[in-house]
């Protein structure tokens, strides 16, 4: 897997809080990641050359900066963000990871999966919603266990 997939899905490990999962592909990427900070000098310097922010641009096109070297720098930028993830306690049950959190009197699981689409669902049960969206899941609920939720999120989804 290329280091841009590795930071997609260092991205979806930031929305359960999985920093110790983002630090090892941070740890996998390094050497790719650090010659695109190379770029980022080489455009922080190019930038600090133009009066005007219009200008920018052309004097990118003269120097012979890519598209390419643009989202890289990008793309460096993003991961060194993701690399500031709070850590949450972070659960695995079969290919669903998932962390829960209180707020007040409620509870919210911030989950990733495998499947992709769209989907919606009341918890009846546990007085509480479930929304997906492509590997996203959040829901948030009141009353039952957690592995009782997790069970029933996992059924209204077909998550396996």
């Amino acid at each position: 897997m290329n280091c841009i997939d590795r930071i997609r899905e260092a991205y979806l490990l930031s929305w359960i809080g999985d920093a110790k999962g983002i630090r090892t592909i941070e740890r996998e990427c390094r050497k790719e990641i650090s010659s695109w900070n190379k770029e980022i000098k080489g455009i922080i310097k190019i930038r600090g050359e133009v009066d005007r922010e219009f200008e920018l641009p052309a004097k990118l096109r003269e120097r012979g900066i890519t598209n390419v070297e643009l989202i890289h720098v990008g793309l460096g930028k993003l991961m060194k963000r993701l690399l500031r993830t709070a850590d949450a306690d972070v659960k695995k049950d079969g290919e669903f990871r998932y962390s829960i959190s209180q707020a007040g009197f409620k509870r919210i699981l911030r989950g990733i999966r495998k499947e992709r689409g769209y989907n919606f669902q009341i918890l009846p049960e546990n007085s509480g919603f479930v929304i997906a969206y492509n590997e996203i899941v959040y829901a948030e609920f009141v009353v039952g266990r957690e592995e009782e939720v997790v069970r029933n999120i996992k059924k209204l989804l077909n998550i396996e």
